[in-house]
């Protein structure tokens, strides 16, 4: 669609506008781009000046404004269950501002929507509990806890931080139950002070995963299980679990499918379609993209930091909402059956038939003894050694400033 001077002039207002939360500015250019349309361009114009409006919602702008603008291109249309829906949303958005949320931070909005999406008498119920931990699901869970045994068995009495550890600190007490000390952490304590109160564990802490405030070196090891993927900027809180852990990290998180359908094959190029919505997700209930990961990846994220080692496993998994809160009993039909399940999609990824659901990725900062490669062998890990950065050293031993050093 080819806009004149005067449009194009409109549209540049109207961005300009949402950039700067000017509600009334906004709305004026939209009038005026409508005025200037005649009635056969009018639906295109009005899908047009929407799609800049949730552009921008995506970018920072106060959701407010954007969401009047497209609320009057709904009434334009009469679409009354999107009427309904921005109405809705204003008065959500307006909620959250009032509770001090900061509401262009995607991010801000994702966290304060976990923090109140909570079920408590589901989470903080002694039975419900009880049941959960009798259930397929937390056998699916203890089942990729395995993946930090290697480390709980070399490092006895570790000290270890658990991020996303929100749901009655399953990792930090899976940790404790060998041995070792674990303390959760998550954005909020709707659960883990309750797990306190019962005694399940003896603290935690609250956590911003791109920010931790913990100091340098503050545990030996960090752990974030299906956590990551939550945040906006997972590669920032890569970073900062490296910073507050002595001798490494671990993390479990989806595999990224983008690629091809190999799992650790240090693939060249990403599919041509890689951008379509088959490669992306969104997680239901507090909204965060999915963001998943892969081997080359992580190895590249290691080797700009200068990071000598490198351990990956990667795990089927299947989850049934149904089958998920069956009883875990040994010898039961629902176990049998997970298990059938997850067998057949383990014989289908050894022959590169499929990728795995998840990696388990083991960064240190040193490079490990031989009982420690052993164990990880063991654990069906495959050990990388990173390659050393000798061009810094060569660059060093070439520079004029530093010739005349012996």
């Amino acid at each position: 669609m080819q806009y004149t001077s005067e449009q194009e002039q409109n549209f540049d207002k109207l961005r300009l506008a949402l950039r700067g939360d000017d509600a009334a500015t906004a709305g004026a250019a939209m009038k005026a781009l409508l005025r200037s349309a005649s009635a056969d361009t009018i639906a295109r114009l009005l899908a047009e000046i929407e799609s800049i409006a949730r552009w921008e919602l995506q970018c920072g702008v106060d959701p407010r404004v954007a969401y009047s603008v497209i609320l009057n291109i709904c009434k334009r249309r009469g679409d009354a269950v999107s009427v309904s829906r921005c109405a809705r949303m204003l008065k959500i958005y307006e909620r959250m501002r009032r509770d001090g949320v900061d509401i262009r931070s995607m991010e801000d909005c994702r966290i304060y929507m976990e923090k109140i999406s909570w079920d408590i008498k589901r989470y903080t119920e002694q039975s419900a509990r009880e049941a959960f931990e009798q259930s397929i699901g937390y056998w699916r869970q203890k089942r990729l806890l395995a993946a930090v045994d290697p480390l709980l068995k070399f490092f006895p009495g570790a000290q270890w931080l658990s991020l996303g550890d929100g749901r009655h600190a399953l990792e930090a007490r899976y940790i404790n139950s060998r041995g070792s000390h674990g303390t959760p952490a998550d954005v909020t304590d709707v659960v883990l002070r309750k797990d306190v109160e019962a005694g399940l564990i003896d603290g935690y802490r609250i956590e911003r995963f791109e920010k931790l405030s913990a100091q340098d070196g503050s545990y030996d090891f960090v752990l974030a299980k299906d956590a990551l993927h939550h945040c906006s900027r997972p590669w920032l809180g890569l970073h900062e679990m490296l910073r507050v852990a002595r001798e490494g990290i671990c993390f479990i998180e989806p595999c990224d499918h983008s690629f091809n359908h190999s799992v650790f094959s240090f693939p060249a190029d990403m599919p041509a379609d890689s951008t379509q919505g088959a490669w992306h997700g969104f997680e239901e209930g507090v909204g965060n993209y999915i963001y998943s990961f892969k081997d080359r990846e992580t190895a590249k994220f290691c080797m700009g930091m200068g990071l000598p080692f490198l351990a990956c496993k990667g795990y089927t998994d299947y989850y049934e909402p149904a089958l998920d809160a069956r009883e875990a009993t040994e010898g039961s039909e629902a176990l049998e059956t997970i298990r059938s399940i997850l067998e057949y999609a383990d014989r289908k990824c050894a022959v590169q038939e499929a990728d795995y659901a998840l990696i388990a990725f083991i960064i240190l900062k040193h490079p490990p003894l031989t009982g420690l490669r052993a164990l990880f062998s063991d654990n069906g890990f495959r050990s990388v050694d990173l390659p050393r950065n000798t061009a810094l050293e060569n660059a060093f031993l070439t520079n004029e400033a530093f010739v005349d050093m012996t």
